[in-house]
């Protein structure tokens, strides 16, 4: 498994001899490195070599073996909440219900979230991740990557005024066999801001 970062300078996300094991597998040992903000993390490796177990370690979602994972240089098991406010994960499947259209998605986060939204500042979420003709389209009847679109779209619309990250997180979904987050191809990204 490798990494690259690429992006501005300054750590936001750091790890130091990070080592994860599943089960009695050791996925990889000794994994240092420094994230800076607006920075797109590209991890690639084969299926198995532990892509989505490093993601898992970088959000809390999974505990490391060894090492530490920080945050804006703080122990992310100190901050706790205050660190998991600032993410968004999205793993193999995209949460999001097949019956319904793109826009009566979004339409059921917005109000099962509390987060109220208009119909247009719906629309625009899913104008900004590429979805222009999709607004009224069954989500079971789109694409993988349009249903991932549609699942950062619901995400993207509370932080639409960074038109960067959009920007970059739609690449990340649109570029040929390539899963955001995805242990089942070769690369897998994160994004930090």
């Amino acid at each position: 498994m490798t990494g690259t970062s690429r992006g501005q300078t300054g750590k936001m996300l750091a790890t130091t001899q990070l080592e994860c094991v599943r089960g009695e597998r050791r996925l990889f040992a000794n994994l240092s490195f420094d994230a800076a903000p607006h920075t797109l993390l590209e991890v690639r490796g084969p299926n198995g070599s532990g892509k989505t177990s490093l993601l898992r370690n970088l959000c809390g979602l999974l505990s490391v073996a060894e090492g530490t994972v920080s945050w804006k240089s703080s122990d992310i098991r100190e901050l706790g909440d205050e660190y998991r406010a600032q993410l968004l994960y999205l793993g193999h499947l995209p949460g999001i219900k097949d019956e319904l259209t793109a826009l009566e998605n979004l339409r059921f986060h917005a109000a099962a979230s509390g987060l109220p939204a208009t119909e247009t500042e719906l629309g625009n979420a899913l104008d900004r991740m590429g979805l222009n003709n999709f607004h009224h389209q069954h989500c079971k009847a789109l694409s993988a990557g349009q249903r991932r679109r549609v699942a950062l779209a619901r995400e993207v619309r509370v932080v639409y005024e960074v038109p960067r990250l959009a920007r970059d997180l739609r690449r990340g979904v649109d570029r040929k066999s390539t899963r955001l987050n995805s242990s089942h191809g070769y690369i897998s990204y994160a994004v930090f801001c």
